[in-house]
């Protein structure tokens, strides 16, 4: 019997050894807080395109003929160009085969690879939303490409 009131102590004991109020404490000051979006590095993280130099042409070269999907790190506002459109807009038929792109935000992995042609699409959507990449995921949903034909033709794109 000792034994057992031993055993229900100890394990009383232990369970409720963390639960007691929290302290004072006093606010952090925002200033002492470390801005992490600015120390990380998307190179460290496997996103080795160069956003900063190079255009989406250059992307789909970069993805074309690879296999899998490939994990943009961050957000690129306005990085898809209007002088693209017409170039990413005679790709949209386009069936060869290359990464599908996925937002490291998004915890959906597509491990089948897209096509030009959807990319092209994807592209043309990160355009009109004013980022890139313009959703989580290139292939869920894909983009759709009649929708994209018909905005082209109704603002004059020939």
């Amino acid at each position: 019997m000792t034994r057992f009131i031993l055993i229900a102590v100890m394990t009383a004991a232990v369970t409720f050894a963390g639960c007691h109020p929290p302290p004072e404490n006093e606010p952090v000051p925002l200033e002492s807080i470390e801005d992490w979006s600015s120390s990380i590095d998307p190179k460290e993280y496997g996103d080795t395109f160069d956003w900063d130099n190079k255009g989406a042409l250059e992307f789909l070269d970069f993805i074309r003929g690879k296999a899998g999907w490939y994990t943009v790190w961050g957000d690129h506002p306005n990085w898809v160009k209007e002088d693209d459109l017409p170039e990413l807009m005679a790709l949209l038929d386009s069936t060869e085969q290359c990464s599908n792109v996925k937002s490291a935000m998004s915890s959906w992995i597509d491990f089948e690879p897209s096509t030009i042609g959807n990319e092209a699409a994807y592209l043309i959507k990160g355009f009109r939303e004013g980022r890139y990449p313009p959703g989580l995921n290139s292939t869920r949903p894909r983009p759709d490409k009649a929708k994209i034909r018909e905005w082209w033709y109704a603002r004059g794109g020939a």
